[in-house]
Order: structure tokens, then C-alpha cells, then sequence
């Protein structure tokens, strides 16, 4: 993601080519300043939505050198909880006066990211998605009519590899990586597909 750093009590421009600008780190307090609206504060885990302004002016209003993290992009993002936990006070242990087994589990916001169905002709490849190091999970369902199996894999899948999804039938791909389907039948198949994002 972009970086931008700005010396203490200073201003310092940024491009903003795109709808909506997304503050994703911070170092300190910051204030953001659009043209012909004003100042407004900036902080982590914002995003504004800047229509046709080209430029806002990152405002330093601290002491210290501001360095923040930002994304650019069309599209609205909407965000939940981060998952992330900070200890405030120091634990001390002095003694363990036995072994105790625990189970724990980290949950961390996700969105959804549903895609438009797939229609896949006869003999044909096709990316259903790119590679992302934001997505926790994929899931596909082959929702053909009428009988014709796919597979899924890389983008080397072909009629003799990759996993088989027969109709009504799906796979969940718990990665990021880049994914490809491939018909092997003699009929058009329809796959419906939804990231889940983290």
C-alpha cells in the first residue's frame, strides 16, 4: 500500500485519482484538507469519499514526523472490526501450579465480496479471480442446468487437472492465490462464485 510521510506541523499534497481515499495507518493525529470543504479530521480505519477532487493536503498537527498508509480505489469499502488486541498492563507470572490446555480462536473482521456468475463455454479456460492477499476464502458452486462438471485449479487447469466440481456441487479454496476454471464438457457451464475477504 502507499506510504506517505510528512515533516511535523506541515502539509503536503496528495493525489487523489480516485472516488474514495482509505487511511489504513497512522502514526499520529492528522488532519485532511479539501478544497472547498475545509479541514476535516483524519484518522485510521476513515474513508472519504472525494468525487472529482484531484488533490487534498495530508496537515501534519503534531510534533513529530507523520507517516501514514493509504489505499486509493472505485469502489466504496466497507469495514468491520480489525480482530487485533493490545495488552495494556504487563502480566507477571511467578509460578505455574499446573499445566492447563487452552483452545483459542482469533476472529477477524471479514467482508463479503459476491461476483458476478461465470458462464464457461465447451474446451474453454477462464480467471475467475486474481491473486489477493485479502482474501480468506473462496467459495465456488457449479449452478449448471443440465449435467457438465468443471475444474478448478491454476492457470495450467485442464481437462486432465485440477480439482473436479460436478454440478451442484462446489469447492472452498482457503487461500489467496490466483484461481482458473476449466470445462472439460461438451455443455456451457455456470459457476456462481463469492470472496470472503479479511
Amino acid at each position: 500500500m502507499p506510504h506517505l510521510t510528512v515533516p511535523a506541523g506541515a502539509p503536503r499534497p496528495l493525489k487523489t485519482s480516485k472516488r474514495w481515499l482509505s487511511i489504513l495507518n497512522a502514526t499520529d493525529q492528522f488532519a485532511i484538507d479539501i478544497p472547498g470543504h475545509g479541514e476535516v479530521a483524519g484518522m485510521a480505519g476513515r474513508q472519504y469519499g472525494l468525487e472529482d477532487i484531484s488533490t487534498v493536503h495530508i496537515v501534519n498537527t503534531g510534533d513529530d514526523e507523520l507517516h501514514i498508509e493509504y489505499d486509493q480505489a472505485d469502489i466504496a469499502i466497507t469495514s468491520v472490526a480489525d480482530g487485533n488486541v493490545s495488552v495494556v498492563n504487563s502480566v507477571n507470572i511467578e509460578r505455574i501450579e499446573r499445566e492447563v490446555s487452552v483452545l483459542s480462536r482469533s476472529h477477524v473482521g471479514q467482508s463479503i465480496n459476491t461476483l458476478d456468475d461465470v458462464v464457461l463455454e465447451s474446451g474453454h479456460r477462464v480467471q475467475l479471480v486474481a491473486a489477493s492477499q485479502h482474501r480468506a476464502e473462496l467459495i465456488i458452486r457449479n449452478i449448471s442446468v443440465n449435467p457438465a462438471d468443471v475444474r478448478i485449479g491454476g492457470e495450467q487447469v485442464s481437462d486432465n487437472n485440477g480439482q473436479l466440481a460436478e454440478q451442484s456441487g462446489g469447492l472452498v479454496i482457503s487461500n489467496g492465490a490466483a484461481v482458473w476454471a476449466y470445462n472439460p464438457s461438451e455443455r456451457p457451464v455456470k459457476l456462481a462464485c463469492m470472496e470472503v475477504m479479511q
